[in-house]
């Protein structure tokens, strides 16, 4: 038999950041029926659009110029970008609510001002919101008399749609990015202003779309991270998603003192990720210092030639900007690889001897289910 190096059982089930929402909120306004309800459903359930205190949607208001570009930069999950050279608009101070977003927008070429205005309280047009979603995207080879000809056969008014937005719209009738309200499908209206049903469709098209071509800014943007940690072997990557295999080896360190003789059923504990925990190609996966909120939920006193102390363990969360959760459990022998960073780890335990994890201690786990890593946000994904 193995001999036991740490002494206890864990069963971990690490939720890192608050916990996110799985399913989409259920608008009394917005009805199966509705032809934007599977949009405003699935952005909702990623909380990059949200209803009215009242609990209603209301899909036909309209929305400013800066919540569109809020809810753009949450669509193509850059809110964490930071802008090294801000753009400065006269009409956006730096206390402005939506200050940050709107030079995130700037930044990736989702937004341009050639006056020098943002106009962030000005209601956003679909000429607007058509313009703001190619910007996101590569639009490839197509041409300007490609993209007109596509407009001039699309739509009945179009001798009246404005100069500015003809090249956009065309693209994004090429592009299968168009909104087109069902008994308006004909007719543009470039300058009618676009309602929040018609804005949450252009996001989940943004959302669609940006996974195969953002633009250059973007798609840079998005590659996947890199950082020096701990290496983790065997974890396939597939374009942006790293999968980290059931049985993987991690690392956590205990904040506090834990015993199998002292400790109370049902007693809080907080522990920590060590050290960056990277791919073998050094892909970012699970940060350093990810805090561990969790509980005792068994324990089992030692007796002297008849048992080691037992402590067995149960996350709560993880307080990290990302919101997903892992599950893992004891790992009777750890990496060798892995040992040679966490040496102190390594402990004797004889018949009869209480366990105790003392702080700062480092004590590793085994994953019990595989985990799927975004690599782009450094998150987990389920």
């Amino acid at each position: 038999m193995k001999k036991n190096i740490l002494g206890m059982c864990l069963s971990l089930a690490l939720i890192f950041g608050a916990v996110q929402s799985v399913f989409a909120a259920d608008f009394p306004d917005v009805p199966k029926t509705h032809w934007a309800y599977q949009q405003i459903k699935e952005l909702s359930a990623d909380d990059i659009i949200v209803g009215y205190p009242d609990g209603n949607f209301k899909p036909d208001e309209k929305i400013t110029r800066a919540e569109f570009a809020t809810m753009v930069i949450k669509t193509v999950d850059q809110e964490d970008f930071e802008v090294k050279y801000p753009v400065d608009f006269y009409d956006v101070s730096e206390d402005y609510w939506a200050y940050d977003m709107i030079q995130r927008a700037a930044y990736f070429d989702i937004v341009k001002s050639g006056n020098g205005y943002f106009y962030p309280e000005g209601v956003v047009t679909r000429a607007q919101a058509i313009m703001f979603t190619v910007n996101s995207l590569d639009s490839g080879n197509i041409t300007e008399q490609q993209a007109v000809k596509a407009l001039m056969d699309t739509y009945a008014d179009y001798e009246f749609i404005p100069e500015y937005v003809k090249v956009h719209a065309g693209k994004a009738v090429l592009m299968g990015v168009m909104v087109k309200v069902p008994d308006q499908a004909k007719y543009l209206a470039a300058e009618t202003p676009a309602t929040r049903a018609e804005i949450a469709a252009y996001l989940a098209n943004i959302k669609r779309e940006i996974q195969y071509r953002a633009n250059k800014k973007l798609e840079e943007a998005r590659k996947p991270k890199k950082a020096e940690g701990i290496k983790i072997k065997g974890v396939e990557i597939n374009g942006d998603i790293a999968t980290i295999p059931a049985g993987t080896v991690l690392p956590i360190s205990s904040i506090g003192e834990m015993s199998s003789n002292t400790s109370k059923l049902g007693s809080s504990f907080k522990a920590r990720i060590p050290e960056n925990l990277v791919s073998e190609e050094n892909y970012f996966l699970i940060p350093k210092n990810s805090l561990v909120n969790g509980q005792i939920i068994d324990l089992k006193k030692s007796i002297y030639f008849i048992r080691n102390g037992q402590l067995v363990l149960e996350t709560k969360t993880i307080i990290n900007k990302s919101k997903d959760k892992i599950f893992v459990s004891l790992v009777e022998e750890p990496n060798e690889e892995i040992l040679t960073w966490w040496k102190k780890a390594w402990r004797a335990i004889i018949k009869g001897r209480k366990y105790t994890v003392t702080d700062g201690e480092v004590v590793f786990v085994k994953l019990l289910k595989p985990v799927r890593v975004n690599l782009v946000k450094t998150e987990i994904i389920d």
